[in-house]
């Protein structure tokens, strides 16, 4: 969210508003388009059909599990996804290890 908003690490966190009482930091998308809302972008939801279709900087959900309520936002810039993971990569080229499908966040 930082990325694509332009700010920093902490504001993009802040725009979340989570609280002391929550249950970790699950987010939706929902949750994403508020905060991203929150930080000036325009938000648009599109369905995932390929990567090659994503026509901008977009948060995907990929690698859904449990009847695909858990999945790992990644986003993609076009050319690379950078992806917030710590143990893979920060920017990768190759598609092949992100599984996308339903709705992203394309931000405009």
């Amino acid at each position: 969210m930082a990325m694509l908003a332009g700010v920093q690490y902490w504001q993009a966190f802040d725009a979340f508003e989570f609280r002391e009482e929550g249950n970790g930091f699950y987010t939706g998308h929902g949750h994403l388009v508020e905060a991203l809302e929150k930080l000036g972008c325009q938000v648009i939801r599109k369905r995932f059909t390929s990567w090659e279709d994503v026509p901008g900087s977009a948060i995907l959900p990929v690698n859904h599990r449990r009847n695909r309520c858990n999945f790992h936002w990644v986003v993609y810039d076009g050319k690379e996804i950078l992806d917030p993971y710590p143990t893979r990569p920060s920017r990768q080229k190759a598609t092949k290890r992100y599984r996308a499908s339903g709705w992203y966040l394309l931000a405009l």
